[in-house]
């Protein structure tokens, strides 16, 4: 059985030099690429038990097991009727995936797998999971409950990865002003791939968030340079 790794060197053409190979890796997000992993696995193990090649894969073989999983699997254990159609569909990419990594042809819109997931997706029609957004009032009130410690402390802070005022490692430069603090990511999933994105954050206008943050950084004791945010081991 021929087997490609998703999401690590041997995904990507022996053909590539090192740096072109760490660029192409590059382009698919850590999560994506650990999701497709785990989607090829489970395609692997398909493969192995029904004695058919998880590369070179018919279109009509991967709609079957599409369909199977729709019906069956640890959702419908709970009621759910099977996998997800987001699911489904990224095991049809994880599919094409490996078989790009491995440069053989794969035709993931084959009229087969289309038309079985345009079935699963009318008769799956489902909201998705989604936990009801927080309310200002009650954010309020848990902030106010919140003590004077670093680990309640970290909890108010926004999910920036910054450093201040030089890039570093992170994702991000966080600049203090008189008047405004501005948040500079490096990446950030509304802009383009490799576009940087600015927000300024007024001080009068954002009182309280702004206090949080130089607690925070006051409490830390982070200086120029350094991460605003470190990990906080929940013990």
């Amino acid at each position: 059985m021929n087997v490609v790794q998703i999401g690590k060197e041997q995904a990507i053409g022996p053909a590539l030099g090192d740096q072109a190979r760490a660029f192409a890796r590059a382009a698919f997000a850590a999560n994506s690429r650990r999701a497709y992993a785990a989607q090829w696995r489970l395609w692997l193990a398909h493969c192995e038990a029904s004695g058919l090649p998880s590369l070179l894969a018919a279109p009509e073989v991967v709609a079957d097991w599409i369909a199977s999983r729709a019906v069956s699997g640890m959702r419908a254990k709970y009621g759910h009727g099977g996998q997800s159609v987001a699911t489904l569909r990224m095991a049809i990419a994880a599919i094409r995936a490996a078989h790009a990594a491995a440069d053989q042809p794969f035709h993931s819109r084959h009229r087969a797998i289309t038309l079985v997931m345009r079935g699963i997706a009318r008769e799956k029609a489902e909201l998705p999971a989604q936990a009801a957004p927080l309310q200002a009032k009650l954010i309020v009130e848990i902030l106010a409950e919140l003590g004077d410690s670093p680990l309640e402390r970290r909890a108010t802070q926004p999910s920036w990865r910054s450093a201040i005022p030089e890039l570093g490692g992170g994702d991000g430069v966080l600049k203090i002003a008189a008047e405004s603090l501005e948040v500079h990511l490096a990446r950030s999933k509304r802009a383009n791939p490799g576009d940087p994105e600015t927000f300024v954050v007024p001080r009068e206008k954002n009182s309280a968030a702004v206090d949080a943050v130089d607690r925070w950084l006051s409490l830390a004791n982070v200086r120029a340079g350094e991460p605003v945010l470190r990990r906080v081991h929940k013990y």
